[in-house]
């Protein structure tokens, strides 16, 4: 769910920040029912509501003059809900185990709520919103969903990362956000997704080589970071990121220990409004770019020292990935995988505008160097697909395997554990 005003899907920060000003925030938190237990009604949600959050105002719609926190709430069925495919949960779900993937897939219900913030209390409607998350997914052993950054939640990992990691008084941009990571071409687009919720567009890096993700995770992190602690946006077409200018120390000493010998901790960028693409958040986008007549290669070795010898991490996990599936992978699935085991590999779906979604299909048969499944994704871009269909994958265009186990442990994606630097 999520709400767009006339100036955008955004929200903001308190002490020790300066006081905001700027478009309000957005935040988007869907209750997810276990199999066949519905989440809270929205009668004892706006119970709790009344209870632990009496200063915010359950609307309809959102007024045109915010003069305060609103919440906006709704009960799904199937019809306004589509659950998070199990591929999708595997790899954006957080403390979930495979049962728990089976009762979200399963599920008929949600309910779905979307806080819309003023200026200056962004950061206090996150951490109250959280907290009510917490106590309605209590009620029912629901499972809480983050709209924007797409992350799916057991109540315990909620806690131990969106409440016990979550100082609003230092606050830290990175424990609200998730960054997503596409192929352009031969290079790559990164982008930060969560960034709505402080009142700040969201953050998009472009056209940099594989090598340099780390980097660009990074420097993401650290524009995030001055976004959200900077009482305006900026005005000027270009923006100085300095590390030891940060306001949370804890955000400081986490990005210079990505620094090396060498590095000065800073640079200018450019900055730039670029155009949402279907995969993008329903945010404000700022992007990030080299100064003229600088390559990315520049700017990353002024903030963090020389980046990355050693080669394209992402290759070298492909390269590993495939070995491993075409050797011992295929022969455990040839001789038959014991019941509840399963095996999926990703591989490219043309679109029709040209571009190639990278999709994870469960293997169901393996002839001739051909993996024939079903698609496990909802494609963004390819109408003529949708999860569930059958489809086939050969193995010279395999990027990448997952080997599920009935415990819920999995072997493989280590292309993905790459791309979103774990």
């Amino acid at each position: 769910a999520c709400v767009c005003l006339a100036s955008g899907c955004s929200p903001t920060p308190p002490p020790p920040a300066p006081v905001f000003a700027g478009p309000p925030g957005v935040l988007g938190l869907t209750l997810i029912g276990a199999g066949s237990t519905a989440p809270p009604s929205l009668d004892a949600a706006r119970t709790a509501l009344g209870q632990h959050l009496p200063g915010m105002s359950l609307v309809s719609a959102v007024p045109k003059a915010l003069t305060g926190p609103v919440v906006l709430m709704e009960s799904l069925d199937r019809q306004g809900f589509q659950p998070p495919a199990p591929a999708t949960l595997r790899r954006q779900g957080r403390g979930l185990s495979e049962a728990d993937i089976v009762h979200i897939t399963n599920t008929d219900h949600a309910l779905a709520m979307v806080f819309v913030t003023p200026s200056p209390d962004q950061l206090q409607t996150v951490t109250q919103a959280s907290a009510l998350a917490v106590e309605l997914a209590l009620q029912t052993g629901a499972y809480i969903q983050d709209d924007d950054t797409l992350e799916v939640f057991s109540v315990d990992a909620w806690q131990a990362t969106r409440r016990d990691g979550w100082v609003p008084t230092r606050p830290d941009a990175a424990v609200q956000l998730a960054l997503l990571a596409t192929a352009d071409g031969d290079a790559l687009r990164a982008g930060s997704r969560g960034m709505a919720r402080f009142g700040r567009p969201d953050v998009v890096v472009e056209g940099f080589a594989p090598p340099h993700f780390d980097g660009v995770d990074g420097l993401i992190q650290l524009t995030a970071q001055h976004l959200m602690e900077s009482p305006t946006l900026p005005t000027e077409p270009t923006l100085t990121l300095d590390i030891r200018a940060l306001q949370s120390a804890a955000v400081q000493q986490r990005l210079a220990a990505l620094m090396v010998p060498g590095a000065q901790g800073q640079a200018t960028v450019r900055l730039s409004w670029p155009p949402r693409l279907e995969t993008d958040p329903e945010n404000a986008l700022m992007g990030v770019h080299p100064p003229e007549g600088q390559d990315w290669d520049a700017v990353l070795t002024a903030v963090f020292g020389t980046p990355h010898p050693g080669g394209d991490p992402v290759q070298q996990a492909h390269e590993a990935a495939v070995e491993q599936l075409l050797g011992p992978e295929k022969a455990l699935f040839m001789a038959g995988l014991p019941d509840g085991e399963s095996l999926m590999v990703k591989g490219p779906f043309d679109a029709p505008d040209g571009s190639i979604e990278w999709m994870w299909v469960v293997v169901q048969s393996w002839d001739n160097g051909v993996m024939s499944g079903m698609l496990d994704n909802a494609p963004a871009n390819i109408p003529t697909l949708k999860a569930g269909d059958p489809v086939t994958v050969t193995e010279a265009d395999a990027f990448d395997f997952l080997h599920v186990f009935p415990d819920g442990r999995t072997v493989g994606n280590t292309t993905g554990a790459v791309l979103i630097g774990g």
